[in-house]
């Protein structure tokens, strides 16, 4: 079968629960454009402030839009496969996002961790070659080291906008 990975989350009495990503269409539901949303996954309604770690398998190669926008709560994200992060992947989410590693990604949407609150350790992929507009635009918490790999060819406009801290965090990678 199909791998398309898991999702916990706190249920109504603040259990950590863990549900299985059954299909297509329920790993595209984790993608929506408004800031509070629910979601059905292995016949569990789960809203999106209630969800605290996604790990992504192997069938994961591209996020839909909007993917985990608002998830206040989000502590982990495991995307080790996807290949395409689509436009606005962690919109909004909030402080408790300690890392994100994308050892895969080729492209990276626009509006990336736009308005997030994290300041989250982002390790990206040294086969990453284009990032879209609003890379971390206005996620003015942002105080770690950023590596840019050099396989980089296009960065879209509005790159870290309004992120006056980040300035001497950049680094282009080896």
């Amino acid at each position: 079968g199909a791998d398309w990975g898991t999702v916990t989350y706190l249920d109504a009495n603040n259990q950590s629960r863990t549900v299985t990503i059954k299909n297509l269409l329920e790993f595209n539901s984790l993608g929506r454009s408004s800031d509070t949303w629910t979601c059905t996954i292995d016949g569990v309604t789960i809203d999106n402030t209630s969800i605290t770690e996604v790990n992504l398998g192997k069938d994961a190669l591209q996020t839909p839009a909007n993917f985990m926008r608002g998830c206040v709560n989000l502590t982990s994200i495991n995307a080790q496969y996807v290949e395409y992060i689509s436009d606005q992947f962690l919109f909004g989410c909030g402080p408790n996002l300690t890392r994100i590693e994308l050892p895969s990604a080729k492209e990276i949407g626009a509006y990336f961790m736009s308005t997030a609150t994290s300041d989250c350790e982002i390790v990206l992929s040294n086969n990453l070659t284009k990032i879209g507009s609003g890379f971390l635009n206005m996620n003015s918490n942002r105080n770690k080291p950023l590596v840019l790999p050099q396989s980089l060819t296009s960065i879209g406009t509005g790159m870290m906008c309004l992120n006056s801290s980040m300035a001497s965090y950049i680094d282009i990678g080896d």
